[in-house]
Formats: C-alpha cells, structure tokens, sequence
C-alpha cells in the first residue's frame, strides 16, 4: 500500500551521508580500513559459533543432529579466539576466503556463459569475459595477499559508496513524497 507521506526522510539522508563518508574513510585509509574488516571477519565466526552452541543446545531433544550444531559451533569460538590472538592469520584467511569465493563465482559464470550460448544469446560472451576477469582477479588475490588486502579494501570501499549515494537519491525521493502531499 503507498504512503502519503514519508516520515523522517532525514533520517535516510543521514545514514546515507555517514555510509558515503565511511567509504570515503574506506579509500583515503585503506591500511586500517582492512584491519577493521579483519575483525570484523573475526568477531563474525566467534558470534555464529554461540549462535550455534545457543541453537544445538535449545534444539537438544528435537533434533538428532544437535551434537553437529554444537560441534561446529565450539569449533566456531575456538577458530575465533585464535584469529582474535593471531590478526596476520586472519587477514590472511580473509584475504584467501574472499579469492576462493571469487574463485568459485567465476567458474560459475564461466559455466553460464556456456549455457547461454548454447541457448542462443549472442551477448553470452560479456558473462564469459566477466568470469574469466573475475578469476584473474581471484587467483592475484590468492597468490598476492597485499593485492588481495587492497582488493578486499577497495570493494568493500566501492560499495559503501554506493550504497551511501542510492541511499541519498532515495531520501531525497522520500522528500519529495513528504513536500508533495504538504502542498
């Protein structure tokens, strides 16, 4: 159902600006910007394993694989701990997840790319020519891990900025609905 009216459209212009600055933070220092991330990475694999302690111990008597949860999630709060007391690790381990993920959507695209022609669509080599650019990318980050560092950086840099500026035109979207309907 549409709104007549949007309230506090400011709220969404100041979200976006801070975004926008972030990222602007993200670009002019990329060197802390990554540890940031590497903490981040960190603090996300020790909350997802007391999740999963938390969800094998309440789902104890309904589930028959509960001990799996449980296991994982122990696991989870150890590798965390160790990657809190070793940052160069996980730096590395974030730099080599992020490549072997990338890894894994270029084959990916590659593989569609296959299929799409096969289908007949003449463009199919613009998803193939982003697969093979995507694994490029994948393997620099994986044997150069200060490429790959920079890499993480700049993308996580790149898409604050737009998330910050869509953020911004639809606030001032939202400003318009709420001007509209005033008149």
């Amino acid at each position: 159902m549409a709104t007549t009216k949007a309230h506090n459209w400011w709220l969404v212009f100041l979200i976006s600006l801070i975004i926008v600055a972030l990222s602007i933070w993200v670009f002019v220092r990329p060197v802390e910007a990554f540890a940031g991330l590497v903490l981040l990475f960190a603090w996300s694999i020790m909350v997802s394993g007391w999740l999963n302690v938390i969800f094998a111990i309440q789902n104890r008597k309904t589930l028959d694989s509960w001990l799996w949860f449980l296991f994982l999630g122990i696991l989870e709060i150890v590798l965390s701990i160790g990657l809190f007391l070793q940052p160069h690790i996980t730096a590395l381990a974030l730099i080599v997840y992020v490549g072997f993920w990338l890894t894994f959507k270029a084959v990916m695209n590659i593989t569609y790319s296959v299929e799409i022609k096969k289908i007949g669509f003449r463009d199919w080599w613009i998803v193939l020519l982003g697969g093979i650019l995507t694994l490029v990318f994948a393997f620099l980050m994986i044997i150069n891990p200060v490429f790959g560092a920079l890499t993480v950086t700049y993308l996580t840099g790149i898409s604050l900025m737009l998330a910050g500026l869509f953020g911004i035109f639809l606030s001032l979207k939202l400003r318009r609905i709420e001007k509209f309907f005033k008149a």
